[in-house]
């Protein structure tokens, strides 16, 4: 897929991702207690970037011990010639990829609103686009 055509692509998927997504996905299983939107799964699948949603649940453990953190994150993927930086703006997290072809710009995610699953009571937190509940 070129380039232009994969942002217009991703920039679509934006557009209507709009109010709650009524499925959650899996997608790892190291990630077990990490789901993603419908807008997120979307999202990875056309830009193949299920390694920007690892990377996100990969703080999770960490960020799910502190409780201003517990239902909210806002982070941001920005990306310039071909290397990108993830940042969580309530946190000094800062990672570097330094190569990729995720399609430039300033790309923003949530991690938001927990909620127990159906498997014994599990604890869930959700990786979605910022216009989904």
């Amino acid at each position: 897929m070129e380039t232009t055509d994969k942002a217009s692509e991703l920039h679509s998927i934006y557009a209507q991702a709009m109010g709650g997504s009524e499925t959650y996905y899996k997608w790892s299983i190291l990630f077990r207690n990490c789901k993603l939107s419908t807008g997120m799964k979307l999202l990875c699948d056309a830009a193949g970037a299920y390694w920007l949603a690892d990377a996100i649940a990969s703080y999770q453990p960490k960020l799910q011990k502190n409780w201003d953190l517990h239902n909210q994150q806002y982070w941001t993927l920005k990306v310039e010639d071909g290397s990108a930086v993830l940042t969580c703006r309530e946190t000094p997290i800062r990672q570097k990829f330094d190569l990729t072809d995720f399609p430039s710009g300033e790309w923003k995610f949530r991690v938001g609103p927990a909620y127990y699953g159906q498997e014994k009571g599990q604890f869930n937190i959700i990786i979605c686009l910022p216009t989904e509940q």
